[in-house]
């Protein structure tokens, strides 16, 4: 089992990806400053797990640097073609997204 870690350069990528791997999906967010945050507006529910998001500081430096790394965490449960949507918004991310993020998974033994 393996861990793969996603950016932004997959976006609307299908990723191979086996069962039981973990997928660990970083984003780029300035949240202070914008008020725009990644939220999940949808995943495949059937055969993957969302372990949860998580705020990481960014590397940027300086005074009003506030960018951060979102961490989101799914777990590959069954075999299949499933995906991920985020959003980033400044409210609902199924409804008000002003950018999405998607990745489509194809999943095997």
């Amino acid at each position: 089992m393996a861990e793969l870690v996603i950016g932004i350069s997959e976006n609307n990528q299908t990723i191979p990806v086996s069962v039981g791997d973990s997928i660990r999906i970083v984003l780029h967010q300035n949240a202070a400053s914008s008020g725009f945050e990644w939220g999940v507006a949808g995943f495949s529910d059937n055969i993957l797990t969302f372990d949860g998001r998580r705020i990481e500081q960014g590397s940027g430096n300086g005074i009003g640097s506030g960018q951060q790394d979102v961490v989101f965490r799914f777990q590959a449960n069954h075999e299949g073609a499933g995906f991920v949507d985020l959003g980033l918004s400044r409210g609902d991310p199924k409804v008000s997204s002003n950018f999405k993020f998607r990745v489509d998974l194809d999943i095997s033994t």
